[in-house]
């Protein structure tokens, strides 16, 4: 367990990383390539596709929002990105921070958040926008959800910090020879090169570098922009694998 959360950890660390990068247009228009890259790894393994999960996250203004305000924007991206079923809202308010909070409860889910803060010790302030769409199902749309995304996100003049990360799953625990296995053959397939890795009991995480994907990010001097993680889950007898670009930013 300690293991597990020291890799949560890692990933807030690495997702902090991110705030210092932004994306060209030509960089964004990549990412559908990228999520194919990523379905192809999952697929190559020979596991079973649990979800595609997107975290798309940029600053809307250097201004510190009114609660009706950050509600406003907040539903303008829930009808702009077409989110169906029951919406599930909440708002946090206190002096210095304003957060609007929307998600679905649909098999296929999208959670919004604005949030709207002042800068301690100065009357500067700022607001971003998080969109976390999760796609279930494996079908074309899954490239359409990426398009959508950058359209709404480019109409707003931001320029979003984006990671996607797949999921997929096998049955039973895998041993490690095969993991090893596994792992070497889908970093050799996009012509990565190992940076880092991380191997506590049932938990392996490892980083790489891929040249075939624009983005990146540095851990000291070193590039990476390809991560993968597996781990056996007891308690439901599976062995997940979590592919991400350019780092996993979910828990695992």
């Amino acid at each position: 367990m300690k293991g597990i959360r020291n890799i949560i950890f890692l990933g807030i660390i690495l997702s902090l990383i991110l705030t210092n990068f932004s994306f060209s247009q030509e960089e964004l228009e990549g990412y559908t390539y990228q999520e194919e890259v990523l379905m192809e790894s999952i697929e190559n393994m020979g596991a079973e596709f649990i979800e595609l999960d997107i975290h798309c996250s940029g600053k809307f203004s250097d201004e510190f929002m009114t609660k009706e305000e950050v509600v406003c924007l907040g539903k303008e991206f829930v009808e702009k990105l077409g989110v169906e079923g029951k919406l599930i809202e909440e708002i946090v308010e206190k002096k210095d921070f304003i957060q609007y909070k929307v998600k679905n409860r649909t098999k296929d889910s999208v959670n919004i958040i604005v949030s709207s803060y002042l800068h301690k010790g100065s009357n500067k302030g700022e607001t971003t926008i998080f969109v976390n769409p999760i796609k279930r199902e494996k079908n074309s749309q899954i490239n359409d959800i990426m398009k959508d995304i950058q359209d709404i996100f480019t109409q707003y003049g931001i320029k979003p910090e984006i990671t996607t990360c797949i999921v997929g799953g096998f049955k039973g625990k895998l041993n490690r020879s095969d993991i090893d296995k596994l792992i070497t053959q889908s970093i050799k397939r996009v012509n990565g090169k190992i940076v880092d890795n991380y191997d506590e009991g049932d938990l392996i995480s490892v980083t790489a570098y891929t040249p075939i994907f624009k983005k990146k990010i540095y851990s000291g001097n070193e590039k990476m922009n390809y991560n993968l993680a597996m781990r056996y889950n007891e308690y439901e007898e599976k062995t997940y694998v979590w592919i991400g670009t350019p780092i996993i930013t979910i828990s695992y």
